[in-house]
């Protein structure tokens, strides 16, 4: 990091670790643009000690993330990829019927999706849920009066209302750990859970249990604790947990949006505009 950055004035990071160790080796520093909403890997009072401006991307792929709840609530509800591979296979050929079942195909009609967290992801989830005839229940701990026509509920009231459970909201103190051992108790029996925020709001062992006790029917998950998984995590073999790569924010759009986003963010440092994005 220091031999390739010690002449920047402008860095650009993702994933990259800055410490105040490392950020004081860069002494012509003047703004760090992360390509990412979240900036926990940079050291804000560092930044804020040497009045090193730091930009962030806020709700560049809030479109890609809510699409992919969506993929995998349509997953589990139609099973599609199953029945392409039983034709593949030879099955339909084989059947005596015009059509056979291989497994339950489920209506999204009168069925509940609990969301919790109502930032802009959430928001869009709603939206997508709604059209397709789901009922909403939300919780979140900055939201309590209605909202676009939604009602907020209690923690409590989505567990044991909810059909479809999604996190979309942001890790806190507060909640990390929420879907835990306890709170799987209170769910409705075969539950489906779709994770696309942060890991730590899932106690990963707690949520194995409930997925090997079937209280889960199944469970998507676009984030792990480990990132990429060791060898040894046990719900990757699990036949009921579906795990994508941390993609759900990728689409070719979102990318797009990021990039532009950043640049935007650069022109405005350079010009002494006022911008959104900025966090000091």
């Amino acid at each position: 990091l220091i031999p390739r950055c010690h002449a920047a004035d402008i860095l650009i990071v993702n994933k990259t670790v800055l410490t105040a160790a490392s950020l004081s080796k860069l002494p012509k520093l003047k703004a760090v643009f992360v390509t990412a909403t979240g900036y926990n890997n940079v050291e804000v009072s560092f930044l804020q000690k040497k009045n090193i401006a730091l930009y962030h991307v806020k709700n560049y792929s809030t479109a890609s993330v809510a699409q992919h709840v969506m993929a995998c609530i349509f997953h589990y509800t139609n099973g599609v990829h199953d029945y392409f591979e039983s034709v593949k296979h030879g099955l339909w050929s084989q059947s005596k019927d015009f059509s056979y079942s291989i497994r339950p195909i489920m209506e999204f009609n009168q069925k509940v999706i609990g969301i919790i967290g109502y930032g802009a992801i959430g928001k869009k989830v709603a939206a997508m849920a709604k059209a397709l005839g789901l009922h909403i229940v939300i919780y979140s701990a900055y939201a309590q009066e209605p909202v676009d026509g939604y009602h907020f509920v209690s923690f409590n009231d989505l567990l044991t209302r909810a059909d479809i459970i999604c996190l979309c909201t942001q890790l806190t103190s507060k909640n990390e750990g929420m879907i835990n051992a306890h709170a799987i108790d209170r769910m409705t029996d075969h539950v489906v859970l779709v994770n696309v925020a942060r890991a730590q709001l899932i106690v990963e062992s707690d949520l194995y249990k409930g997925l090997v006790e079937h209280k889960i029917a199944a469970a998507y998950l676009d984030v792990l604790g480990q990132e990429p998984p060791t060898d040894g995590n046990k719900l990757i073999s699990l036949p009921n947990c579906f795990i994508t790569p941390h993609i759900a924010w990728s689409s070719f759009e979102s990318r797009s949006r990021l990039l532009e986003m950043t640049i935007n963010n650069i022109k405005s440092f350079i010009s002494g505009g006022a911008n959104l994005n900025q966090i000091i």
